[in-house]
Formats: structure tokens, sequence, C-alpha cells
């Protein structure tokens, strides 16, 4: 009897004991701010890949609505962009990216309606920290963004300071239609293709014919007449005014968006040769938007241009810190390296690229110039072969060119300098490859000829014709002074 009375009491016990565990508050959560971030692409829900430019657009929104905020670091979109369409876990997605929440959401158009589903998880302990779904209007998209932001930097629980607040908060109406065809024009845009970049001017002009006072699509405008004469595309001379024009125009709207300041900040340094007002924009726009990767990319390589290489790299290794995912940053980075003469780094660099994306012909391509500064020219025909026939542009075969000249092959070398001569009859082809192949034949006089036609052009050529390791024996030939001298180089 005591014994079947004794096993009740531990019975009792266990019991309550079960329920006080089953009733114990789970672990606070942590309750400092929340300083970094990943806002996943935004899933079309639609059913239909014609509206992907919704979903990307209203995921590269916000990011830029929070990319701004003091003390946040924001994932780049080309790095979060890079798990589209994919079956993620999203702890996992912030472990690869160092980040201390990640944002997912979903979007569906229906008719002239538009439902958004989203959703904020604290990566540190997997708590959901805020949902919501929201049904509104098509022609109340640009208010749902902001709502969105807005609500998103609220759960953060940062710290805004009075400007963040005052820009968290400020809204614009804009013509549903003519915010509609920006977005278009920005997915365009960000395929980074000659028809992708000519596809997005069309969308942005028809944006500004509906509403001639929004001027993210005058900055629009301007990234895409930047590229095409920045890839070479469209001569320089003739795509780097209307960027400016447009550059301009945005600021005269809108003097607080970076892209805009970014973009002339490019312009003033490639084309216009203005390092002052050059580093003004550039440093405008990073105060503006601290996690602009543009702006870090382009200022980086204009301070290695100008022979400030630590500044350069640290702007550069930025860069790559905001967006650790994109080749192009780590493709940037291998070229800095290859310019400050440390081959070995360039090399590693390039080679942890190309095991990124093996077909990515401008990581090939920084491998082959590191070679070739090292004097191991074989290597550096075979990885510049592989960019080539990877479709590397001109500036890949120049530099092929320029190898074979090194390692003796004379006629290999003029005849790629003859089919270049030949392609330029029909189609745009950049003085710069000219150049360099003359400079692996060792002949300056036609090297020259070509340094002064990129001068008359306003090409990229002279912006990094004082850093260029290949461009050495042209720096030492008497003549250089006088073209230093009139683009303003050190």
């Amino acid at each position: 009897m005591a014994r079947g009375a004794a096993l009740l009491i531990v019975a009792a016990i266990i019991i309550t004991l079960g329920r006080l565990a089953a009733t114990r508050p789970a672990p606070p959560r942590p309750d400092r701010p929340i300083s970094s971030l990943a806002i996943l692409p935004f899933v079309n829900a639609s059913n239909d890949r014609h509206y992907d430019y919704l979903s990307d657009g209203l995921t590269e929104a916000i990011i830029n609505d929070l990319s701004p905020i003091s003390g946040l670091r924001v994932m780049s979109r080309s790095s979060v962009f890079v798990y589209k369409s994919k079956s993620i876990d999203p702890r996992k997605v912030a472990i690869d990216l160092g980040v201390e929440a990640v944002v997912s959401g979903r979007v569906a158009q229906r008719a002239n309606a538009l439902t958004v589903s989203v959703e904020l998880v604290d990566s540190r302990d997997g708590h959901q920290i805020w949902g919501e779904r929201y049904e509104r209007p098509i022609a109340q998209m640009t208010n749902l963004e902001h709502e969105l932001a807005s609500n998103i930097s609220d759960k953060l629980k940062m710290r805004l300071t009075s400007a963040d607040q005052v820009r968290m908060q400020r809204t614009r109406d804009v013509d549903p239609e003519a915010y509609r065809l920006y977005l278009q024009g920005r997915y365009e845009w960000n395929k980074r293709t000659p028809d992708g970049l000519r596809k997005g001017i069309e969308f942005f002009r028809r944006s500004i014919d509906i509403d001639p006072t929004y001027a993210p699509s005058y900055a629009g405008l301007a990234d895409s007449y930047l590229l095409l004469g920045n890839y070479e595309v469209l001569r320089p001379a003739e795509a780097m005014p209307i960027a400016r024009e447009a550059a301009m125009k945005a600021l005269a709207i809108d003097d607080s968006l970076a892209d805009a300041h970014a973009s002339l900040g490019l312009i003033k340094h490639e084309f216009e040769w203005n390092w002052p007002t050059a580093e003004v924009e550039f440093k405008r726009a990073i105060a503006l938007n601290p996690n602009h990767v543009l702006a870090h990319e382009w200022y980086g390589q204009a301070l290695l241009y100008r022979s400030r290489f630590d500044e350069g790299l640290s702007e550069l290794r930025r860069a790559e810190e905001l967006d650790p995912l994109s080749i192009v940053a780590k493709a940037d980075l291998a070229q800095a390296y290859w310019i400050t003469g440390q081959y070995d780094q360039a090399i590693a660099q390039s080679a942890k690229t190309i095991e990124m994306e093996p077909r990515f012909w401008l990581a090939h391509w920084f491998l082959g110039l590191s070679y070739a500064g090292e004097g191991e020219f074989q290597k550096a025909a075979k990885s510049l072969e592989t960019a080539v026939s990877l479709g590397g542009s001109p500036a890949a075969r120049g530099s092929l060119g320029y190898v074979y000249a090194r390692m003796g092959r004379r006629a290999d070398a003029l005849r790629i300098l003859r089919e270049l001569r030949k392609e330029s009859t029909t189609r745009y082809i950049s003085p710069a490859p000219f150049a360099e192949i003359y400079m692996g034949l060792g002949d300056m006089d036609h090297a020259y000829e070509e340094v002064e036609r990129a001068f008359t052009e306003r090409t990229s050529l002279m912006t990094v014709l004082n850093v260029a390791p290949m461009a050495e024996p042209l720096r030492r030939d008497p003549r250089y002074a006088a073209v230093a001298r009139r683009v303003g180089l050190p």
C-alpha cells in the first residue's frame, strides 16, 4: 500500500513538472537591433513570366529604400538574385551572406489588383519577426513599396537618424503606368546586355513621356547610355553626353538619388576627365547610400587609375563585402590586384571567380592579364583564348594579340589586328585593343596613333594608361608626358 502511494506521488510530481515545462516561456529572442539584412527575390506567384518585372522590381525597390539607412548593411541586388527561382532555406542563405535577418515574399497580380505576402525572419534564432499580407490596386504599387520598406525598418529595431526618418516617410505621387514602365526598364537594364540596355531605354523614355517629373526614370536612362558607352557598344562621344544630360535632369528633380550621383561620377571621370568633380559625385552617392555597390566599384576603379592604390583597393574590397556573390565585384578586385602588380593575388582572385562561374569571360581575361604580368605567356595565352571563346569583347582579343606578340607569334598578333580592323568598318571598336597589340609588337608609333584616336573619341583607355602594366613602354616614351597632361593624369 505504502509502495503504491509512493508511486502515485512520484507520478504526480512528474506530471506537474511536465506541465511546468510545457508552460515555461520560450527563451527570449535577441533584443538587439538587426544591423544586416538580405531581401530575397520575391516570388512571382502570377503563373506568368511576363510579371517577373513586378516581383523583381518590388524586391529591388525595397532594397533601394532600405540601403541608405545608417548602420544597416543590406545585401545588394546581384547577391540576392543568385537565389531567384531556387528552393532555399532562408537560414542557410543568412549564413552564406552573413546577415542577421532575411525577408522573403510572394507577389501575384490578378487583373488590376496586387497581392503581396511578406515575411521577416530573424536568422539568429529562426523566429518569424513579422509577416503580413497586402492587397492593393495595382495603381497603388508605389505607396505599397514605401509601406513595406517602412514596416520592415520598424521591425529591425534600428534607431533611425532624423534624415533616415524623413526619407522613409517621404512619398511621391507617380503615374502608375509611368512607374510600371520604369520597373520594366530596370528589369531589362539588369540583364546588362546591349539588347537589354536598348530595351531599357525604350521603357524609360516611355515612362518619362507619361511623367516628365519622375526622376528615377531619368536615372535609368542615364545608366543605360552610360553602360552602352562604358561597354563601348556605342561611341563614348555619342552615348556619354546623353547619359550626362539624363543624370543632370534626374538630380535637378531629386538631388537625393544616389544612382544618378554615381553615374555622373563615372561620366565626369571616364569621359570628361574631370577628376575633382567625379570624386565629389562618388562621395555624395556613397553618403546617400553607403550600400551602393556600383558607387564603391566605380570610385575604387577611379582611385586606382589616379594611382591612389590603397584607397582604391579599400573601396573595391568594400564592394565585394557588400556583394559577396557578385562575380563582377570579384573580377573587379582581380583587376585591381593586376594593376597594382600583385599578380599572385590577382591570379588567386580570378581563379576564385572562375570557380563561381566557369563561363565568365571577364575572369578569364584578368587571369590571362595576370599571367602575362608574371611573364607566364603560355598560361596567359590559354586563359585569353578561353576568354575569347566565351564571347569576350574586342578588349580580350586585343590582350590575346598582345600576348601572342610577346611570345614571338607575330603572325597571329597581326591576324587579330586585321580581323579587328575589318570588324571596325561595320561596328564600333575602341582604339584600346589596337593600341595594346601595337604595344606588344613594340610599334610605339602606331600605338600612339591609337592613343590619339582614343583621345579624340574620349574613350576610357585614356584613364587607364597611367597604370596598366603592359603600357609601361608607352609611359617611358617622351611623348607620354604630353598625353598625361592633356588628360589630367598624375
